[in-house]
């Protein structure tokens, strides 16, 4: 679902891929964490949940969310092959700026120094 919500996304179809975007959240806080993958796709369905609400202005669930997205990514480990950590960063550098424009200028920085953490443990 949290690709299909990128798909939805690239093609323009922003209120579809909000729906999507809500159903992998959901299917992921729903299902038992077994797969080591688990945590680093509840992270990226949650980031791009995130972008999804930002991209159609729904501004007061942005910043819970937000902070969601960073707590989740404390907790990940090493990047495991298959977790598209870069993707990742990438939503969190464009959540950053969403949030700077918006004026929640700590959590910009928070998630922006989130981003930058990634990249690097990709790098070493």
């Amino acid at each position: 679902m949290n690709n299909l919500s990128i798909r939805y996304a690239d093609t323009d179809r922003h209120g579809d891929a909000l729906t999507a975007s809500r159903e992998a959240v959901a299917l992921f806080r729903g299902t038992p964490p077994v797969d080591p993958d688990h945590l680093s796709g509840l992270t990226h369905a949650t980031s791009n949940l995130t972008l999804r609400l930002a991209r159609l202005d729904h501004r007061s669930e942005v910043p819970a969310l937000a902070d969601e997205t960073l707590r989740l990514v404390a907790r990940l480990s090493a990047p495991h092959p298959r977790s598209r950590l870069a993707g990742l960063a990438d939503s969190l550098t464009w959540l950053a700026w969403y949030l700077r424009k918006e004026g929640h200028l700590l959590r910009a920085r928070s998630v922006a120094r989130a981003a930058r953490s990634l990249r690097r443990r990709l790098a070493a």
